[in-house]
């Protein structure tokens, strides 16, 4: 009900219908585009009304003074490698629409939600990407989600310096550490049956399960830092056990 009267039924197909066009003729046909975006020596033919949903385009469009009629903005990532090629054009396809969610998988989830922190202004997709990385964690990625977590700046500690490096994923670091902890205490030492007594389980010459070696052979790539967190978490049966094996 709007000033007395009911909405019209039409109005949400016409507000989509207008979402759709500015996708389609704007993003993907850069069609009647005043900026051009340089973001990985790739080119954008976009739109500035657009672009200024992300505080940080619209901070480099109120600092890059033009006279042409189409204004030319290099968008530097250099120094941040989670801001991918394929990750960037995700989260610039979400300032037109959120018909980009469509492309987010956990291939490029890390990727997208680095380059929506890096833009800024997009909490829903940072969300959305977010849990779609959270939910890729398996034994098949435990692997480069460690070598992500050595990647990224350590949790200041608790009297020390502010003044510390911080990551382009702002608190979603601590979140995606904590989530791979998490994995590494609870999740794959159930999924690899690492601590229970289970009939017909194949055995190892020393006794143990082969699940348990599994996991053991897991907790040796596991970084320093974060090895101690798992092994002293009470979440963690038998930890001192894992903790004699590691190097």
């Amino acid at each position: 009900m709007q000033n007395g009267y009911e909405r019209p039924p039409y109005v949400a197909s016409h507000n989509e219908e207008i979402v759709e066009h500015l996708y389609h003729a704007g993003f993907q046909m850069g069609n009647y585009a005043d900026t051009i975006l340089i973001v990985h020596g790739r080119q954008y033919r976009l739109h500035a009304i657009l672009l200024s949903r992300s505080p940080y385009l619209a901070h480099l469009m109120s600092t890059t003074p033009s006279n042409a009629p189409i204004r030319t903005i290099t968008v530097p990532t250099e120094e941040e490698p989670e801001v991918t090629e394929e990750g960037f054009a995700v989260a610039l396809g979400y300032l037109y629409s959120s018909v980009s969610l469509q492309l987010v998988n956990p291939h490029n989830a890390r990727a997208v939600l680095a380059s929506a922190c890096y833009l800024g202004g997009l909490p829903d997709l940072c969300s959305y990407a977010y849990d779609v990385c959270r939910n890729s964690i398996s034994v098949e990625t435990v692997d480069d989600w460690l070598r992500f977590v050595e990647r990224i700046p350590p949790p200041p500690e608790e009297g020390g310096p502010i003044d510390v490096p911080t990551s382009v994923f702002g608190p979603y670091a601590g979140q995606l550490r904590a989530d791979v902890l998490h994995f590494l205490v609870t999740t794959l030492p159930h999924n690899l049956q690492s601590f229970e007594t289970v009939e017909g389980a194949p055995h190892t010459l020393n006794g143990r399960t082969q699940g348990f070696d599994n996991l053991l052979h897991i907790y040796a790539r596991v970084p320093f830092d974060m090895f101690k967190q798992a092994v002293e978490s009470p979440e963690l049966p038998i930890g001192e056990i894992v903790l004699s094996s590691h190097p």
